[in-house]
C-alpha cells in the first residue's frame, strides 16, 4: 500500500471492515459535490470546510480518522436475522448528509446553541451526567421533571430548539476517536 493510500486511524476506525472502507472512500470522494448540492447558493461550497458535531470536514482533504467516523454515521444501519449491519450505499449516505446539512442550516443550529432557555422551564428536563462502563456519556431525558407540561410544550418551536441544543451539547462530549455513541435514558 502506498503511503498516500494509508488511512489515518484511531481506535474506532480500526474496527472498520474492508467493505466499510470501500464505501467510505467512495462517499468521501463525493464530498465537494455533496457540499455544492447542500449549499447551492454558495459559490465556494465545494471547497469550504464545515463543522459537524465538533469535527471540521474539509471536502478537499477529508482523509482524517475523526472525519471517517463521522461520515460512517451516514451509512444507515439495518437489522437482518437479529444482527445489525450497515447499509453501505454511498449514494444514500450522500443524500442523508445533504439533508442533514440543509436541515442544520435551515434550523440555524449554531444560533440555537447560543440561545438561552428559561431555567425554570427546561432546567430539569435533561442532563448529561456520567458515563457507562464503556465510557459513553449518559444523557437523561426527564420530561416529567417539570410538572407544568404546558410551559414545556406549549411553544413547540422553543421546545425543539431546546431539545436540539441539548442533543448538540451531549454530542460535543463524543471525541469520535474512542467514543462515538452516547446512552440516552428516557
Amino acid at each position: 500500500m502506498l503511503e498516500d493510500d494509508k488511512e489515518p486511524q484511531n481506535p474506532l476506525t480500526e474496527k472498520f471492515i474492508e467493505a466499510e472502507w470501500k464505501a467510505l472512500r467512495e462517499f468521501r470522494s463525493t464530498l465537494p459535490e455533496t457540499f455544492k448540492e447542500a449549499f447551492p447558493e454558495q459559490d465556494d461550497a465545494g471547497s469550504m470546510s464545515y463543522n459537524l458535531w465538533g469535527v471540521t470536514i474539509n471536502p478537499l482533504k477529508p482523509k482524517d480518522a475523526r472525519i471517517s467516523v463521522v461520515l460512517m454515521k451516514f451509512f444507515t444501519r439495518i437489522y437482518h436475522e437479529h444482527k445489525l449491519y450497515r447499509n453501505l450505499n454511498p449514494a444514500e449516505a450522500k443524500d442523508m448528509l445533504i439533508s442533514t446539512l440543509r436541515w442544520r442550516k435551515s434550523f440555524k443550529v449554531d444560533e440555537v446553541m447560543k440561545e438561552k432557555f428559561p431555567e425554570d422551564v427546561f432546567g430539569k428536563l435533561g442532563r448529561t451526567y456520567g458515563k457507562d462502563k464503556d465510557g459513553h456519556p449518559i444523557a437523561y431525558n426527564l420530561y416529567g421533571a417539570n410538572k407544568d407540561l404546558d410551559a414545556v410544550f406549549s411553544d413547540t418551536q422553543r421546545f425543539l430548539r431546546w431539545r436540539v441544543a441539548f442533543m448538540e451539547e451531549s454530542i460535543a462530549l463524543l471525541d469520535f476517536e474512542t467514543i462515538d455513541q452516547m446512552v440516552q435514558i428516557h
